[in-house]
């Protein structure tokens, strides 16, 4: 979620990513979605001992895809979008449905409407993070720290700049049809991001990768500079999910060379520091 701004009106203008996420195609298409992917599922397996009694809070709920899910596991669940239309739409979803449930819409960069500590759980899945802007990511993760209790529980997927990489080198050896299809995606790719370096000799780069047919704006790191931010951020006993299988990746250099399009984390607010 690329962050809104105030113009000299003073009125919020919405970002190019956000504009997207209110196009009546787009909302529809999340409205029919419920099915978890695998880290999500080991995810929920993981805490559901916990969640009778986690107050949880889904940043970038879109249509109620994980609504379906954890909200009737949860003591109370609120779920959030900077889209107006995808929080309208979950309302009408889950009206007469959900009890303990509300939906409202809010900006992961700064959510004063909760105070400190109001959740046990937050939840930004669909690599929602990633469409945050670069130099408001860091924003993003503290006040997501800020809202939740001390040792909440954190999760969320990232886009992989590893598998970026794999994904631009030529694989001549592919099936035609495939090595068609790659050779398409990767020159309008160079279309849409004239300057490649920084995919290669940076840790982590803004690109616009395809996503809705080039329409959107999306944060790539290594897995190594994620682990980075979140310990930087007040975040320990951080956990990476295979987003194929769900299995928890065992050791710091499978997360490293790990090659999948992105990665689910789950991770714990430090108890202490970082105020």
């Amino acid at each position: 979620m690329l962050k809104s701004h105030v113009d000299i009106a003073g009125r919020v203008e919405k970002s190019p990513n956000q504009r997207i996420y209110e196009l009546d195609d787009l909302v529809r298409s999340y409205i029919a979605q419920e099915k978890l992917q695998p880290p999500e599922e080991a995810i929920l397996s993981t805490l559901k001992p916990e969640l009778s009694a986690m107050r949880m809070l889904d940043l970038g709920v879109g249509g109620g895809r994980t609504t379906v899910h954890f909200a009737p596991l949860v003591n109370d669940y609120v779920g959030v979008d900077y889209s107006e239309k995808m929080v309208a739409a979950c309302q009408s979803r889950f009206r007469s449905s959900l009890h303990k449930s509300s939906f409202r819409v809010a900006d992961a960069c700064s959510m004063p409407e909760f105070a400190d500590g109001s959740f046990d759980f937050v939840l930004f899945s669909y690599n929602g993070l990633d469409y945050v802007s670069g130099e408001m990511r860091q924003k993003a993760l503290h006040e997501i720290r800020r809202v939740l209790c001390p040792g909440g529980k954190f999760a969320f997927s990232s886009h992989n700049l590893n598998a970026l990489r794999q994904r631009l080198k030529l694989r001549l050896w592919q099936h035609p049809k495939r090595f068609a299809a790659q050779l398409i995606w990767k020159t309008r790719f160079r279309q849409h991001n004239p300057i490649l370096v920084d995919i290669w000799n940076g840790e982590k780069v803004v690109v616009n990768d395809g996503a809705l047919d080039f329409r959107l704006h999306t944060y790539y790191l290594t897995p190594q500079a994620q682990m980075n931010d979140l310990n930087e951020t007040g975040f320990s006993d951080v956990r990476a999910f295979n987003l194929a299988s769900g299995k928890i990746i065992s050791d710091g250099p499978s997360l490293e060379k790990n090659k999948e399009d992105w990665i689910y984390y789950l991770c714990s607010r430090i108890t202490h520091g970082l105020r």
